[in-house]
């Protein structure tokens, strides 16, 4: 079976990415574990769409594990046992651009930061509007993902927050996000388009790639 193996450095950002051939979960981890130490760095370890580990290297307590899914592109096979991919996932480019992610499901989060740093984006996040704006005026932002529904400020708070972000910067593409259908059915307030959880992140790239390109 192959892995995928991601090390971390010092910010919890991803440095490097290896594919792993093994067995099972337990050689697998046991392989990641012993790269990681040597690297000096924690890492996650996946296998296809699951998160099968994730450790400090620093305190091998035991494996955190988890089944969770999630729209990532499954690695390739690769032929033997440890083979590296590339050196740094997310390098800073003169086109890398800036994305503030807002939505307080801290899994979903930490999901959709992975996988747009892992394409070459900058992610920023932020669990409430108010911590939104916060980061706003801190960062140069390229383009906003928000959940509708915030629970720190009510049932349209990802809308009212787009509907501010909008008046000041009418050319700011803004990405929505909900896990409740029936609330946005019909709408038009709403200042962009709205994608329905969970979605598929390799189409929500596409959608980042030809806003930021329009």
């Amino acid at each position: 079976m192959t892995y995928r193996c991601y090390l971390l450095d010092e910010r919890d950002r991803i440095s490097s990415v290896f594919e792993i051939r093994a067995s099972s979960n337990a050689d697998a981890i046991q392989q990641a574990r012993s790269y990681a130490h040597e690297a000096r760095e924690p890492f996650e370890l996946w296998h296809g769409h699951a998160l099968i580990c994730q450790e400090p290297t620093s305190e091998h307590d035991g494996a955190r594990l988890t089944t969770s899914p999630i729209s990532r592109e499954r690695p390739s096979d690769t032929d033997g046992k440890l083979t590296r991919i590339s050196g740094r996932v997310a390098p800073m480019t003169t086109n890398q651009s800036t994305v503030l992610f807002v939505d307080d499901d801290p899994i979903f989060v930490y999901v959709v930061r992975r996988y747009f740093e892992t394409e070459g984006y900058r992610v920023i996040t932020a669990n409430s509007a108010m911590a939104a704006l916060e980061q706003w005026g801190k960062n140069i932002i390229n383009i906003v993902i928000t959940d509708v529904c915030l629970s720190l400020n009510g049932p349209d708070g990802g809308i009212l927050l787009g509907k501010m972000l909008k008046h000041e910067f009418p050319d700011l593409p803004i990405i929505f996000v909900t896990a409740y259908p029936d609330h946005v059915h019909n709408r038009n307030d709403i200042p962009g388009r709205v994608f329905y959880k969970p979605v598929e992140l390799s189409i929500l790239q596409q959608v980042v790639e030809h806003s930021l390109a329009a």
